[in-house]
Protein backbone atom coordinates (compact mmCIF):
# COMPACT_ATOMS: atom_id res chain seq x y z
CA UNK A 1 0.00 0.00 0.00
CA UNK A 2 2.97 2.32 0.61
CA UNK A 3 3.78 1.93 -3.03
CA UNK A 4 0.96 2.39 -4.39
CA UNK A 5 0.57 5.68 -1.80
CA UNK A 6 3.50 7.15 -3.05
CA UNK A 7 2.70 6.12 -6.99
CA UNK A 8 -0.67 8.18 -6.45
CA UNK A 9 0.71 10.85 -4.89
CA UNK A 10 3.69 11.14 -7.83
CA UNK A 11 0.55 11.33 -10.33
CA UNK A 12 -0.65 14.08 -8.40
CA UNK A 13 1.91 16.02 -8.21
CA UNK A 14 2.93 15.53 -11.70
CA UNK A 15 -0.60 16.55 -12.77
CA UNK A 16 -0.16 19.73 -10.59
CA UNK A 17 2.81 20.61 -12.62
CA UNK A 18 0.81 20.11 -15.76
CA UNK A 19 -1.97 21.97 -15.06
CA UNK A 20 0.67 25.29 -14.07
CA UNK A 21 2.09 24.76 -17.08
CA UNK A 22 -0.92 25.98 -18.74
CA UNK A 23 -1.97 28.96 -16.66
CA UNK A 24 -1.14 32.30 -17.89
CA UNK A 25 -0.44 35.04 -15.39
CA UNK A 26 -0.14 38.84 -15.95
CA UNK A 27 -0.79 42.09 -14.49
CA UNK A 28 -3.90 44.40 -15.88
CA UNK A 29 -5.13 47.40 -14.72
CA UNK A 30 -8.34 47.88 -13.11
CA UNK A 31 -11.11 50.89 -14.09
CA UNK A 32 -10.28 52.38 -11.23
CA UNK A 33 -6.45 52.56 -12.09
CA UNK A 34 -5.84 49.15 -9.74
CA UNK A 35 -3.12 46.64 -10.32
CA UNK A 36 -4.00 43.31 -9.73
CA UNK A 37 -2.40 39.79 -10.55
CA UNK A 38 -4.56 37.70 -12.97
CA UNK A 39 -4.10 33.90 -13.45
CA UNK A 40 -6.18 31.99 -16.98
CA UNK A 41 -6.25 28.46 -18.15
CA UNK A 42 -4.43 28.51 -21.92
CA UNK A 43 -7.53 26.42 -22.57
CA UNK A 44 -9.82 28.66 -21.59
CA UNK A 45 -8.17 31.35 -23.79
CA UNK A 46 -7.93 29.23 -26.88
CA UNK A 47 -11.00 28.49 -26.49
CA UNK A 48 -12.57 31.94 -26.51
CA UNK A 49 -10.08 32.76 -29.40
CA UNK A 50 -11.05 29.64 -31.56
CA UNK A 51 -14.77 30.30 -30.77
CA UNK A 52 -14.17 34.31 -32.63
CA UNK A 53 -12.27 32.58 -34.96
CA UNK A 54 -15.56 30.21 -36.00
CA UNK A 55 -17.87 33.35 -35.56
CA UNK A 56 -15.78 35.94 -37.51
CA UNK A 57 -13.54 34.10 -39.65
CA UNK A 58 -14.89 30.72 -40.26
CA UNK A 59 -12.76 28.72 -39.57
CA UNK A 60 -13.16 25.72 -37.50
CA UNK A 61 -10.09 25.33 -35.81
CA UNK A 62 -6.45 27.30 -34.76
CA UNK A 63 -4.67 24.66 -35.54
CA UNK A 64 -2.50 23.75 -38.25
CA UNK A 65 -3.16 20.62 -40.24
CA UNK A 66 -0.62 20.57 -42.49
CA UNK A 67 -2.84 21.09 -45.43
CA UNK A 68 -3.00 24.02 -47.84
CA UNK A 69 -6.64 23.64 -48.71
CA UNK A 70 -7.18 23.49 -44.91
CA UNK A 71 -4.91 26.24 -43.21
CA UNK A 72 -5.18 28.86 -46.14
CA UNK A 73 -8.32 30.57 -46.19
CA UNK A 74 -8.99 34.11 -47.70
CA UNK A 75 -10.70 36.50 -45.77
CA UNK A 76 -11.50 40.46 -45.39
CA UNK A 77 -10.88 43.23 -43.78
CA UNK A 78 -14.60 43.72 -42.13
CA UNK A 79 -13.97 40.21 -40.78
CA UNK A 80 -10.25 40.50 -39.54
CA UNK A 81 -11.34 43.78 -37.92
CA UNK A 82 -14.38 42.43 -35.76
CA UNK A 83 -12.46 39.19 -35.17
CA UNK A 84 -9.11 41.15 -33.70
CA UNK A 85 -11.76 43.29 -31.35
CA UNK A 86 -13.57 40.35 -30.04
CA UNK A 87 -10.29 38.82 -29.04
CA UNK A 88 -9.60 42.31 -27.08
CA UNK A 89 -12.74 42.65 -25.42
CA UNK A 90 -12.20 38.64 -24.82
CA UNK A 91 -9.14 39.33 -23.05
CA UNK A 92 -10.93 42.29 -20.84
CA UNK A 93 -10.24 45.17 -22.81
CA UNK A 94 -12.02 47.84 -23.07
CA UNK A 95 -13.42 49.11 -26.51
CA UNK A 96 -12.15 52.90 -27.15
CA UNK A 97 -12.11 55.49 -29.56
CA UNK A 98 -9.11 54.30 -30.49
CA UNK A 99 -9.36 50.62 -30.17
CA UNK A 100 -9.72 49.85 -33.54
CA UNK A 101 -6.42 51.72 -34.67
CA UNK A 102 -4.35 49.82 -32.19
CA UNK A 103 -6.03 46.71 -34.02
CA UNK A 104 -5.45 47.52 -36.84
CA UNK A 105 -1.85 47.87 -35.90
CA UNK A 106 -1.90 44.75 -34.92
CA UNK A 107 -3.17 43.62 -38.46
CA UNK A 108 -0.66 45.10 -40.33
CA UNK A 109 2.48 43.45 -37.92
CA UNK A 110 1.15 39.79 -37.76
CA UNK A 111 -1.17 40.00 -41.12
CA UNK A 112 0.43 42.61 -43.26
CA UNK A 113 -2.60 44.70 -44.00
CA UNK A 114 -5.00 47.22 -42.86
CA UNK A 115 -8.95 47.54 -42.53
CA UNK A 116 -9.57 49.82 -45.12
CA UNK A 117 -11.87 48.64 -47.70
CA UNK A 118 -11.49 48.87 -51.16
CA UNK A 119 -14.67 47.93 -52.70
CA UNK A 120 -12.27 44.92 -54.64
CA UNK A 121 -12.55 41.52 -54.35
CA UNK A 122 -9.07 41.18 -55.22
CA UNK A 123 -7.89 43.37 -52.67
CA UNK A 124 -10.30 42.63 -50.15
CA UNK A 125 -10.09 38.94 -49.88
CA UNK A 126 -7.03 38.21 -48.97
CA UNK A 127 -5.66 34.27 -47.93
CA UNK A 128 -3.67 34.38 -44.44
CA UNK A 129 -2.30 31.14 -42.91
CA UNK A 130 -4.09 29.78 -40.05
CA UNK A 131 -0.82 30.43 -37.82
CA UNK A 132 -0.88 33.78 -38.52
CA UNK A 133 -4.07 34.37 -37.82
CA UNK A 134 -3.45 32.43 -34.73
CA UNK A 135 -0.71 35.26 -33.63
CA UNK A 136 -3.02 38.08 -34.19
CA UNK A 137 -5.80 36.94 -32.40
CA UNK A 138 -3.49 36.45 -29.33
CA UNK A 139 -1.98 39.60 -29.89
CA UNK A 140 -4.65 41.67 -29.60
CA UNK A 141 -6.04 39.32 -26.91
CA UNK A 142 -3.20 40.19 -24.69
CA UNK A 143 -3.22 43.79 -25.29
CA UNK A 144 -6.46 43.45 -23.78
CA UNK A 145 -5.64 41.46 -21.10
CA UNK A 146 -3.10 43.73 -20.31
CA UNK A 147 -5.30 46.65 -19.66
CA UNK A 148 -3.48 48.59 -22.63
CA UNK A 149 -3.94 52.68 -22.21
CA UNK A 150 -5.11 53.93 -25.52
CA UNK A 151 -2.58 55.28 -27.21
CA UNK A 152 -3.11 59.24 -27.42
CA UNK A 153 -1.35 62.18 -29.10
CA UNK A 154 1.71 63.68 -26.94
CA UNK A 155 1.00 66.02 -24.61
CA UNK A 156 3.12 68.46 -26.29
CA UNK A 157 2.04 67.55 -29.44
CA UNK A 158 -0.40 70.41 -30.23
CA UNK A 159 -2.86 71.10 -33.46
CA UNK A 160 -0.65 72.77 -35.99
CA UNK A 161 -1.99 75.72 -37.95
CA UNK A 162 -3.23 75.38 -41.70
CA UNK A 163 -0.53 75.81 -44.82
CA UNK A 164 -4.04 76.33 -47.12
CA UNK A 165 -5.75 79.51 -45.56
CA UNK A 166 -8.08 79.37 -48.94
CA UNK A 167 -9.12 76.01 -49.34
CA UNK A 168 -10.22 72.83 -47.71
CA UNK A 169 -11.94 73.07 -44.13
CA UNK A 170 -10.09 76.65 -43.35
CA UNK A 171 -11.45 78.00 -46.66
CA UNK A 172 -14.60 76.70 -45.72
CA UNK A 173 -14.68 78.05 -42.18
CA UNK A 174 -13.47 80.96 -43.34
CA UNK A 175 -16.38 81.38 -45.80
CA UNK A 176 -18.66 80.26 -43.43
CA UNK A 177 -17.88 83.38 -40.66
CA UNK A 178 -18.67 85.81 -44.02
CA UNK A 179 -21.63 88.33 -43.05
CA UNK A 180 -21.45 86.78 -39.14
CA UNK A 181 -18.25 88.73 -38.18
CA UNK A 182 -16.45 91.92 -39.07
CA UNK A 183 -13.51 91.33 -41.50
CA UNK A 184 -10.83 91.17 -39.80
CA UNK A 185 -12.42 88.45 -37.15
CA UNK A 186 -12.76 86.45 -40.01
CA UNK A 187 -9.50 85.08 -40.01
CA UNK A 188 -9.23 84.83 -36.37
CA UNK A 189 -12.26 82.54 -36.13
CA UNK A 190 -11.64 80.68 -39.34
CA UNK A 191 -7.86 79.79 -36.87
CA UNK A 192 -10.07 78.26 -33.99
CA UNK A 193 -12.63 76.44 -35.70
CA UNK A 194 -9.85 74.86 -37.77
CA UNK A 195 -7.71 74.03 -34.93
CA UNK A 196 -10.61 72.67 -33.15
CA UNK A 197 -11.23 70.53 -36.18
CA UNK A 198 -8.20 69.27 -35.53
CA UNK A 199 -7.88 68.55 -32.29
CA UNK A 200 -10.76 65.78 -33.17
CA UNK A 201 -9.02 64.79 -36.55
CA UNK A 202 -5.90 63.96 -34.25
CA UNK A 203 -8.05 61.79 -31.38
CA UNK A 204 -10.71 60.02 -33.43
CA UNK A 205 -8.55 59.94 -36.66
CA UNK A 206 -6.09 58.05 -34.58
CA UNK A 207 -3.24 60.46 -36.68
CA UNK A 208 -0.78 62.99 -35.62
CA UNK A 209 -0.46 66.39 -35.64
CA UNK A 210 0.81 66.99 -38.79
CA UNK A 211 -1.63 64.19 -40.68
CA UNK A 212 -4.60 65.75 -39.25
CA UNK A 213 -3.69 68.86 -40.75
CA UNK A 214 -3.03 67.91 -44.49
CA UNK A 215 -6.53 66.17 -44.37
CA UNK A 216 -8.01 69.19 -43.28
CA UNK A 217 -5.80 70.83 -46.13
CA UNK A 218 -6.94 68.88 -48.67
CA UNK A 219 -10.28 68.88 -51.04
CA UNK A 220 -11.44 66.21 -47.96
CA UNK A 221 -11.16 68.89 -45.23
CA UNK A 222 -13.45 70.85 -47.28
CA UNK A 223 -16.52 67.80 -47.51
CA UNK A 224 -15.73 67.35 -43.80
CA UNK A 225 -17.01 71.00 -42.39
CA UNK A 226 -19.72 70.14 -44.86
CA UNK A 227 -20.40 67.39 -42.70
CA UNK A 228 -20.17 69.52 -39.59
CA UNK A 229 -22.68 72.17 -41.00
CA UNK A 230 -25.23 69.74 -41.57
CA UNK A 231 -24.63 67.87 -38.41
CA UNK A 232 -25.27 71.01 -36.65
CA UNK A 233 -28.35 71.81 -38.85
CA UNK A 234 -29.72 68.31 -37.39
CA UNK A 235 -29.51 68.94 -34.05
CA UNK A 236 -30.48 72.81 -33.79
CA UNK A 237 -32.82 73.19 -37.11
CA UNK A 238 -31.91 74.82 -40.38
CA UNK A 239 -30.31 78.71 -40.22
CA UNK A 240 -33.11 81.15 -40.49
CA UNK A 241 -31.17 83.33 -42.96
CA UNK A 242 -29.72 80.53 -45.54
CA UNK A 243 -27.49 82.74 -47.38
CA UNK A 244 -25.38 83.12 -44.20
CA UNK A 245 -25.88 80.27 -42.48
CA UNK A 246 -25.11 79.10 -39.15
CA UNK A 247 -23.77 81.58 -36.88
CA UNK A 248 -20.09 80.27 -36.22
CA UNK A 249 -20.40 80.16 -32.11
CA UNK A 250 -23.52 77.95 -33.08
CA UNK A 251 -21.21 75.22 -35.31
CA UNK A 252 -17.99 75.64 -32.44
CA UNK A 253 -19.56 72.87 -30.50
CA UNK A 254 -20.70 70.23 -33.04
CA UNK A 255 -17.26 70.07 -34.46
CA UNK A 256 -16.29 67.62 -32.51
CA UNK A 257 -19.32 65.31 -32.25
CA UNK A 258 -19.58 65.77 -36.13
CA UNK A 259 -16.09 64.54 -36.55
CA UNK A 260 -16.20 61.48 -34.14
CA UNK A 261 -19.18 60.25 -36.83
CA UNK A 262 -17.36 61.19 -39.41
CA UNK A 263 -14.78 58.97 -38.89
CA UNK A 264 -17.23 55.78 -37.95
CA UNK A 265 -17.54 55.04 -41.29
CA UNK A 266 -15.33 52.98 -43.09
CA UNK A 267 -14.84 55.13 -46.27
CA UNK A 268 -13.84 58.10 -44.14
CA UNK A 269 -11.22 56.19 -42.54
CA UNK A 270 -10.10 55.04 -46.21
CA UNK A 271 -9.91 58.82 -47.02
CA UNK A 272 -7.94 59.54 -43.96
CA UNK A 273 -5.56 56.46 -44.68
CA UNK A 274 -5.10 58.47 -48.17
CA UNK A 275 -4.06 61.33 -46.91
CA UNK A 276 -1.66 59.34 -44.67
CA UNK A 277 0.15 56.98 -47.15
CA UNK A 278 0.18 59.76 -49.86
CA UNK A 279 0.48 62.77 -47.89
CA UNK A 280 -2.07 64.17 -50.14
CA UNK A 281 -2.57 67.49 -49.35
CA UNK A 282 -4.12 71.23 -51.18
CA UNK A 283 -5.80 68.79 -53.68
Amino acid sequence: MTGLNKAIALAEKANEQLQKSHVKQYTRTTASGATVQVKEHDDSRQKKLTEIAQKHLHISTLEERKSDRHDFKEHTPWGLKDALMAAHAAGGGKLTDRTQMEMQDIAKKHLGRDFVVHNSDREDFKEHHVNDIKSALNAAYDHGAKGASPKKPKKTEKPLPTNNEGYGYHGEAYTAHEGHVQYQEQGAGADTHFAEAAKHVMKYGGVGAEDARNYLDSRYGRHLHDEVQNFTSQHVGRPKDAEKGHHPDTIFPHIGPAIKEHFQRKYSQRLLSDVVKNRESFK
